[in-house]
């Protein structure tokens, strides 16, 4: 598995080839789906989400996120990456589930080993 850190700007902000057991971040096994919006009641208790409120992360709303400390992960795509390198939504691969290129690179990733 491979994990990747976005920006120094966002310390919390990761790009993941695969969700996450524990979170890179606080190490809890707290890594849920992202929810995006108002949940229902059943969701909201339920615990297999992560609730990430009304207001999306942006560029991308996140595919994972952590419970216990709100840490944002993105599945490893061309598309997320092209968004979390800072390319507009017009410069965006057309597919999203392409596999990424192996030479493509986010300025400011380092990998973390996990």
């Amino acid at each position: 598995m491979r994990i990747y850190k976005c920006t120094e700007s966002q310390p919390h902000w990761y790009v993941a080839d695969r969700k996450p057991i524990k979170c890179v971040h606080c190490g809890k096994k707290e890594v849920r789906p992202s929810m995006f919006g108002m949940p229902t009641a059943e969701a909201a208790r339920s615990g297999k989400w992560h609730i990430a409120g009304c207001m999306p992360d942006m560029p991308e709303h996140r595919t994972w996120g952590c419970c216990n400390c709100n840490a944002a992960y993105w599945k490893d795509t061309p598309r997320n990456r092209a968004a979390l390198g800072g390319l507009v939504p017009w410069q965006w691969p057309d597919n999203p589930y392409d596999k990424p290129p192996k030479i493509y690179s986010v300025e400011q990733c380092e990998e973390i080993p996990f």
